[in-house]
């Protein structure tokens, strides 16, 4: 998370974005992420100072249950982080043993 005084900057604005339109893709029918994303959630506490954490759920093709994880300082960085990581193909999934 960028400094309080540059929260409101134009390339940080434009960044934070276009992570969050990410989701649009991922939500799209057209989708062609390793994943079938099913469900998101967002585990945080209420400061700027605390690492957000997103716990994503999805469908293999072969329709093996998966669970990958995303944190970050700051509820919307992290959202935006986790749709970056889904889109470029660099989120670790692991089979999830609690669906």
């Amino acid at each position: 998370m960028p400094e309080k005084e540059d929260l409101l900057t134009s390339k940080y604005l434009e960044r934070l974005t276009k992570g969050l339109m990410k989701w649009q893709q991922i939500d799209s029918p057209q989708w062609r992420g390793q994943v079938r994303v099913t469900g998101v959630s967002v585990r945080c506490q209420w400061s700027d100072e605390v690492e957000t954490l997103v716990v994503i759920k999805g469908t293999t093709e072969e329709g093996v249950q998966v669970v990958g994880f995303h944190s970050e300082v700051g509820m919307l960085d992290a959202l935006a982080g986790a749709a970056r990581r889904l889109v470029n193909g660099t989120i670790k999934w692991r089979e999830d043993n609690y669906a």
